[in-house]
């Protein structure tokens, strides 16, 4: 953590009395483990200030802690272009978190390029759909490491089937189904909320069997472990209601 060379701290107490366990002060340490006090400071007296001297005697160095609130903020570092003048760009992050990017070539139809998982406090994204020769957009946001998820398996008494998705609020997704693990066909498409989204499949009633998988739009991947393809079988996971 970076700090400046100097502090001024002003200290003001209130509602005390005076009377012993209700009193308050600055906390005297010497010698110092870093840095020190000067030896004279502003006392307010009733409606004035006057300055105070110790003289030395206590030699007048304040303790103070200074601690660092967490980041939470996701910025673009750096903007640049590679050898083939594609986009090149570098996102800062707390630590941990998960981010998303987005791209638009318009500012209004915005697509997800890259979900990351920072382990460290960067990372770089190479936009390959971009034009070189077309103007591109970009913004970031952090999903505060909401996972992707299928739940609340259904087989509703027509025979339909009802499940529930979760996902970082705001991400584009497709739930697909399957017969065969070979053929797809979209189920459902939107973006996730900031609650679990109930959605229903009415060709399920005429499958012996059903596969279903989470699938993210145009979203490159950039670590495997933050959103797997999740497969779920139908009947078997399923339950009656």
């Amino acid at each position: 953590m970076e700090v400046p060379d100097k502090f001024t701290w002003t200290v003001k107490f209130d509602g005390l009395t005076g009377f012993s366990k209700d009193r308050a002060a600055l906390v005297l340490r010497d010698p110092a483990s870093i840095g020190k006090s000067f030896d004279d400071f502003w006392v307010r007296f009733g409606n004035g200030w006057g300055t105070w001297r110790f003289k030395g005697d206590p030699i007048a160095n304040f303790a103070c802690k200074a601690t660092s609130e967490f980041d939470l903020s996701v910025t673009f570092a750096a903007l640049e272009r590679n050898e083939d003048n594609m986009p090149l760009l570098t996102i800062q992050g707390p630590r941990g978190q998960t981010v998303i990017v987005w791209a638009s070539n318009n500012l209004k139809e915005w697509e997800p390029i890259a979900l990351q998982v920072l382990d460290e406090r960067r990372f770089t994204l190479l936009d390959e759909h971009a034009d070189p020769e077309r103007p591109r957009y970009y913004r970031a946001a952090l999903t505060n490491g909401s996972p992707i998820e299928m739940s609340n398996f259904k087989i509703l008494p027509n025979k339909k089937t009802r499940l529930s998705v979760s996902g970082p609020r705001g991400l584009p997704f497709t739930v697909q189904a399957s017969a065969d693990f070979e053929s797809w066909e979209d189920v459902f498409s939107l973006a996730f909320q900031s609650r679990p989204i109930t959605i229903q499949d009415g060709d399920a009633a005429e499958q012996d069997i059903r596969f279903y998988r989470i699938l993210i739009n145009n979203t490159v991947v950039q670590d495997v472990n933050s959103i797997k393809e999740t497969i779920i079988t139908f009947p078997d996971d399923f339950v009656n209601e």
